[in-house]
């Protein structure tokens, strides 16, 4: 089976990791506005919460959308871990 970048003729860089130890919408933004280049391809962020239960959920996606200019998905933890079960 063929890999999707080798598919679709995609390149990728490597994932760059990045945790953010805190449920402060002020930590979250600032590691966004400083973290991520132009160069950036998207962002995947996993945050603390559970769907209609997040405090960070809206406000990360409002600063994706106005102030950086990359694709972005969010993931909830509680998404995660209702797939193990």
């Amino acid at each position: 089976m063929k890999h999707a970048k080798e598919t679709f003729n995609y390149h990728m860089q490597a994932p760059r990791i990045v945790y953010v130890k805190s449920h402060n919408l002020k930590d979250w933004e600032f590691e966004l506005e400083t973290g991520i280049g132009s160069k950036d391809q998207a962002v995947v962020l996993i945050i603390p919460g559970s769907h209609g239960k997040s405090e960070l959920y809206n406000d990360l996606k409002s600063i994706l959308y106005t102030k950086i200019p990359v694709p972005s998905q969010i993931i909830l933890t509680g998404t995660l871990i209702k797939g193990r079960t």
